[in-house]
């Protein structure tokens, strides 16, 4: 694996868990429209869509989720905000890691510019060969991702990632997902970063 994937900051066997988790009714689920959710470092507004239920919330990581299409597809939101330690979350799976050899194939990736002088953006396409299906099915799915990578502005200690994530059938993309996971960037704004409480550490 090449340099530039080992850099990578979206976490693989982080978010096929949170996507593959199965995504039910919640009584957190959002209203609409929805409103800016403010946490430690960062803020964002969740899609204009029905369905999005809070899956996990501390001061600094938040977790959205909703149903696919499909049986087994699912979305996920997931923001975090951490003391930068030169990686934000550790790099992507793949056929090096013993506990999931071969798993995980990454079909395209790409690290492009933000707005933001201190964001980056990066987007992954993966194929998951062995995908945990609610519908108890077989065969790979896809999993395709774009993430902002930031620093804080107003201290560069504190890292910022912010990723939009879909799960689905091969063959059966979401004709809509740049224009959603580019609405969901964009509207990310930065945040008071106060202080990190190590409790929140503990809660990952």
């Amino acid at each position: 694996m090449n340099e530039f994937l080992q850099l990578l900051v979206v976490d693989l066997a982080v978010l096929c868990a949170m996507n593959c988790a199965p995504v039910r009714a919640v009584s957190s689920e959002l209203r609409l429209p929805p409103k800016p959710i403010v946490q430690l470092g960062y803020s964002l507004v969740p899609l204009n869509e029905r369905g999005w239920g809070v899956l996990r919330r501390t001061p600094t990581l938040l977790v959205l989720g909703k149903r696919g299409r499909g049986a087994d597809d699912t979305l996920v939101v997931r923001a975090e905000s951490r003391e930068s330690t030169g990686a934000m979350l550790a790099a992507p799976v793949d056929e090096a890691n013993p506990a999931t050899p071969g798993r995980f194939k990454v079909l395209k990736s790409e690290r492009t510019a933000d707005e933001r002088a201190t964001c980056e953006r990066y987007y992954v396409l993966t194929e998951d060969g062995a995908p945990k299906r609610q519908t108890g099915g077989s065969g790979p799915m896809m999993l395709e991702t774009m993430e902002l990578r930031c620093v804080h502005p107003d201290d560069d200690s504190v890292a910022i990632s912010l990723v939009y994530s879909e799960r689905y059938e091969p063959g059966a993309r979401d004709a809509a997902f740049d224009v959603k996971a580019a609405a969901l960037l964009k509207g990310m704004q930065f945040a008071s970063p106060g202080r990190l409480a190590k409790r929140d550490q503990h809660a990952r």
